[in-house]
């Protein structure tokens, strides 16, 4: 099976699953609102399906109040986020549309009348958010799972749309257990969590509701350019370039390429022996992470490592801006020592 095939049918079957759990979200926190016993809980009820769907930062884009309704007309049928109900059922359809050759009929007619009747509703002036509307997309899904069971051999095609179903599922009961937790036991108000690696994806995918007060290293963050003149001219430039900001990959291709040309500049040659000595040297390199220097005995760049706290969604400046530098460990407090590693690495030139 292609390539491009496997991965309309797994988006297919991904996107039709996404929008039966938005349904579910949506029905359940339409009805937690309304139970709601206490004043002052209602904007924190009305806003978890956005935290559970990393959609909240979107979500007070569009400047609305953070109301039960509100929220539940935007995760159902905004055409700005990609993730509401009514664009995972377009794009489930458009994925069924590009493979039919690879799908039965039935299952391309149960899709396509989906995508049909979910038109219908959106020309008659009112998009609906009861439950109702809640139930009728859980329904249409459970429809095309069983028509799928009922019609396709089982084969790669249908392993594929099994295998994005079970993913699709796993990550929202993730999202649903790691909010509940964090709210249940108080968590995230009562202890300060450590990680040894921060990435920024957490952040993006769970949300500042739930990072923030976490703890950890990160490589590079692009807000380290304020306390440092070499990378605050790295992230500009990037950003001007791609239209976004730089993460640690983009980073390290940044810095590895910076510390290789301060080399051959002080060899004044590009042979690789006269130039790996300089590295290994002792000497240290400035660069947008600080001084840095390469360890003859191990090989090891020793660097210095930023620790990285989550902010709060009030302490946010933009809608990327997750986190901020706490402290810079100098590199020689970061690695352990040489005689510490047992280490026994020959000369590399």
């Amino acid at each position: 099976m292609l390539s491009r095939v496997a991965s309309h049918l797994y988006w297919l079957s991904r996107y039709l699953e996404r929008a039966e759990n938005m349904a579910r979200i949506l029905d359940v926190g339409q009805s937690l609102a309304l139970l709601s016993g206490h004043p002052g809980d209602g904007e924190s009820t009305a806003i978890e399906p956005l935290v559970i769907t990393d959609t909240l930062d979107a979500f007070r884009a569009t400047g609305k109040a953070a109301t039960p309704e509100n929220v539940a007309r935007f995760l159902a049928w905004d055409p700005n986020l990609q993730s509401s109900i009514a664009n995972c059922l377009e794009a489930s359809r458009e994925n069924a549309r590009a493979v039919r050759g690879s799908i039965t009929s039935e299952m391309w007619e149960t899709i396509n009348d989906t995508w049909l009747q979910l038109q219908t509703r959106r020309r008659s002036g009112h998009e609906p958010i009861e439950t109702e509307f809640f139930d009728w997309v859980k329904e249409r899904s459970h429809l095309f799972r069983g028509v799928t069971f009922a019609t396709i051999r089982r084969d790669q095609p249908y392993h594929f749309t099994r295998l994005a179903t079970f993913i699709e599922r796993a990550d929202n009961t993730a999202r649903i257990l790691s909010v509940k937790q964090a709210r249940t036991f108080g968590v995230l108000k009562d202890t300060a969590l450590v990680v040894p690696t921060l990435q920024p994806f957490l952040a993006q995918q769970l949300g500042a509701e739930v990072t923030q007060g976490l703890w950890g290293a990160m490589d590079f963050w692009w807000a380290m350019g304020a306390n440092n003149a070499i990378a605050k001219l790295f992230v500009d430039d990037f950003l001007a370039r791609h239209k976004y900001k730089p993460y640690w990959p983009a980073h390290i291709a940044y810095c590895q390429m910076q510390i290789w040309a301060a080399a051959v500049e002080r060899a004044k040659t590009f042979h690789p022996v006269e130039v790996i000595k300089q590295l290994e040297s002792g000497k240290p390199m400035t660069t947008s992470l600080g001084e840095v220097y390469y360890r003859a005995g191990d090989h090891q760049l020793v660097r210095p490592v930023p620790v990285m706290r989550g902010k709060k969604p009030s302490e946010m400046k933009s809608p990327d801006d997750y986190y901020e530098l706490v402290q810079m460990v100098a590199g020689k407090d970061a690695v352990p020592p040489l005689e510490e590693t047992n280490c026994k690495m020959a000369d590399f030139t």
